[in-house]
């Protein structure tokens, strides 16, 4: 089932003089897919501006910076509703991702463009049925229409040709950095809902959890705990107990950088199921946590993670 929360909601200005009726084709040429950030829990607020720019990150990364996609930072109540309507569990968690489009299996390792593709312009049972043998006879056939087609043409002409060639050939193919028809829908990525509180709590119990265990043996399970959830470990306050008052302005200040930094790693998983990532079988799991490993890497380039410095400070 597809789901649309929010991410479609009307467009800033620039973006609504650009609006098309939902279902009405326009190409995918420049286009800068729209980034919706949505908070409504005050107690912990984040800067929509930071979020939007890992969310812009993550999607040129993956490829589909021309998609749109949403984030609705959260209390634990929403997430609590939005986990029970749609999941049957009565709690609240760290993150729900909605997928706006179904069956992206990214296991096969294609990329997202090619699975896009699959389900957009799924291939007709003639073109199921044939051989790789009969394929490359069709190829070798338009190869030669091509050549014959610009034997015809005079030379200054040749330009167009191949551009006329060059349309016909993107008709059969998806792509979001070339002018193929698309519709509203099409460039739906999904939308992902955060539960705030619920990360401020697990940054808090893994303090405990730390302190319990010790900080070399916790790092030691941070750098061998693959994907996200490690990196995760790596930003945890360093006192078990977080002060919320002005002497306690160290402390707040710690949080909030290992908040930021976590409701970021949990974009990249969350992005991650979206474009088709799961985690129920190992080879899921093992193709999902190398992909957040290559995304969180792109975070820490454009520094907009600061996982490497993390990972070097000294525990107090």
């Amino acid at each position: 089932m597809s789901i649309r929360l929010f991410s479609l909601s009307p467009p800033p200005p620039q973006h609504q003089q650009q609006h098309q009726p939902p279902h009405c084709p326009q190409p995918a040429v420049g286009r800068e897919g729209y980034v919706n950030v949505r908070q409504t829990q005050r107690r912990h607020p984040l800067d929509a501006q930071k979020v939007e720019a890992v969310l812009r990150e993550l999607t040129k990364h993956l490829g589909c910076a021309h998609m749109d996609v949403g984030v609705w930072l959260a209390g634990d109540k929403k997430v609590r509703e939005l986990n029970a309507l749609y999941r049957g569990m009565r709690k609240s968690t760290d993150i729900l991702s909605f997928p706006f489009h179904e069956d992206l299996s990214a296991v096969d390792g294609d990329s997202l463009q090619d699975r896009m593709a699959a389900r957009l312009y799924p291939p007709t049972s003639d073109d199921e049925d044939k051989d790789e043998d009969e394929e490359d006879q069709d190829e070798q056939q338009q190869e030669q229409q091509q050549q014959q087609q610009q034997a015809m043409v005079p030379e200054e002409d040749e330009k167009l040709v191949q551009g006329a060639i060059s349309a016909e050939l993107l008709d059969d193919t998806f792509r979001g950095d070339e002018a193929l028809p698309f519709t509203e829908d099409d460039m739906n990525l999904g939308d992902m809902v955060v539960s705030v509180p619920y990360v401020v709590r697990a940054i808090q119990r893994d303090a405990k959890a730390r302190a319990s265990m010790g900080a070399d043996q916790w790092a030691a399970e941070a750098r061998s705990t693959p994907g996200v959830s490690g990196a995760m470990m790596h930003f945890t306050t360093t006192t078990t107990t977080i002060a919320t008052t002005s002497d306690g302005a160290e402390e707040e200040a710690e949080l909030r950088r290992c908040l930021e930094a976590r409701i970021a790693l949990l974009l990249v998983h969350g992005v991650c199921h979206l474009v088709g990532h799961d985690h129920e079988s190992d080879e899921e799991h093992a193709a999902m946590t190398t992909e957040e490993g290559r995304l969180t890497a792109a975070l820490e380039d454009s520094g907009l993670l600061a996982l490497a410095r993390q990972r070097a400070l000294k525990v107090r």
